[in-house]
Parts: C-alpha cells; sequence; structure tokens
C-alpha cells in the first residue's frame, strides 16, 4: 500500500508539472515520496525538484479553483477562502483501478504555507 500511495502522489506531481514542457526540455529529478500511517492520519512528504520557477510551481500546486482542468481524474474543484492562507476545497472526479472506476468527492481543510508546504485534512467525503 505505501509504495502505492507514493506512486499516486508522485503522478499527481508530475501530471501537475508536466503539461507544456517537452520531454527533451525536463533535466533528469529527483523525487522523494514518503507516507507514513497513524491510526486515521496518513501523512504525505512529496519533495521533487522541477524546471520551473518556484513561484510558479507553488502556483499550480495551489490552484484550487482550476485544478480539474489540468487533473484528468478529476470532474470539479472549487475553493472558498476560510480566512488568510486557508481554503475549504471541494473536489469530485473518479479513480480507475484496473477494469474498476469508483466516484469519489472529498472536502478538506487545506492551510498555505505559502512557498513552503500545504497541510490538508479530509472534513468529509466517499
Amino acid at each position: 500500500m505505501r509504495r502505492n500511495a507514493a506512486r499516486a502522489c508522485l503522478a499527481v506531481l508530475v501530471l501537475a508539472f508536466g503539461p507544456g514542457i517537452a520531454q527533451d526540455d525536463v533535466p533528469a529529478s529527483h523525487a522523494e515520496v514518503t507516507v507514513e500511517k497513524d491510526g486515521n492520519r496518513v501523512s504525505v512528504e512529496a519533495n521533487m525538484t522541477v524546471p520551473v520557477p518556484p513561484a510558479v510551481a507553488w502556483s499550480v500546486l495551489t490552484d484550487f479553483a482550476h485544478m480539474a482542468r489540468f487533473l484528468p481524474n478529476l470532474s470539479t474543484s472549487d475553493a472558498v477562502s476560510e480566512g488568510p492562507d486557508v481554503l475549504r476545497v471541494t473536489q469530485k472526479g473518479a479513480a480507475t483501478w484496473g477494469p474498476f472506476t469508483f466516484d469519489f468527492e472529498s472536502v478538506r481543510r487545506v492551510v498555505l504555507h505559502p512557498m513552503s508546504r500545504v497541510e490538508t485534512s479530509a472534513l468529509s467525503g466517499k
């Protein structure tokens, strides 16, 4: 399970940064993903170097209002501000695993630490 979660997180990062970058323009990069589970809490830390300025990477990672445009498994993604650097993000989509497709929806509280990290907590969903 840990390996699958790490691959999924890496795939999200690649999808977020990949569009518009020709494969020949991408230098070899190194990605590190760690996943830890403690009861109901799952902690994922992903670190990778991408060939874009930090401000561009941050704007893509935190563009929750437009994520459905560039993440193919999302049908909707909305973000509502709850205060400085705090968002309530609602997303719907479908996940495919082999021949199976599962609809999902989630509501998360997202705390942004600008240019550093994104913390998210599930509020509801399936």
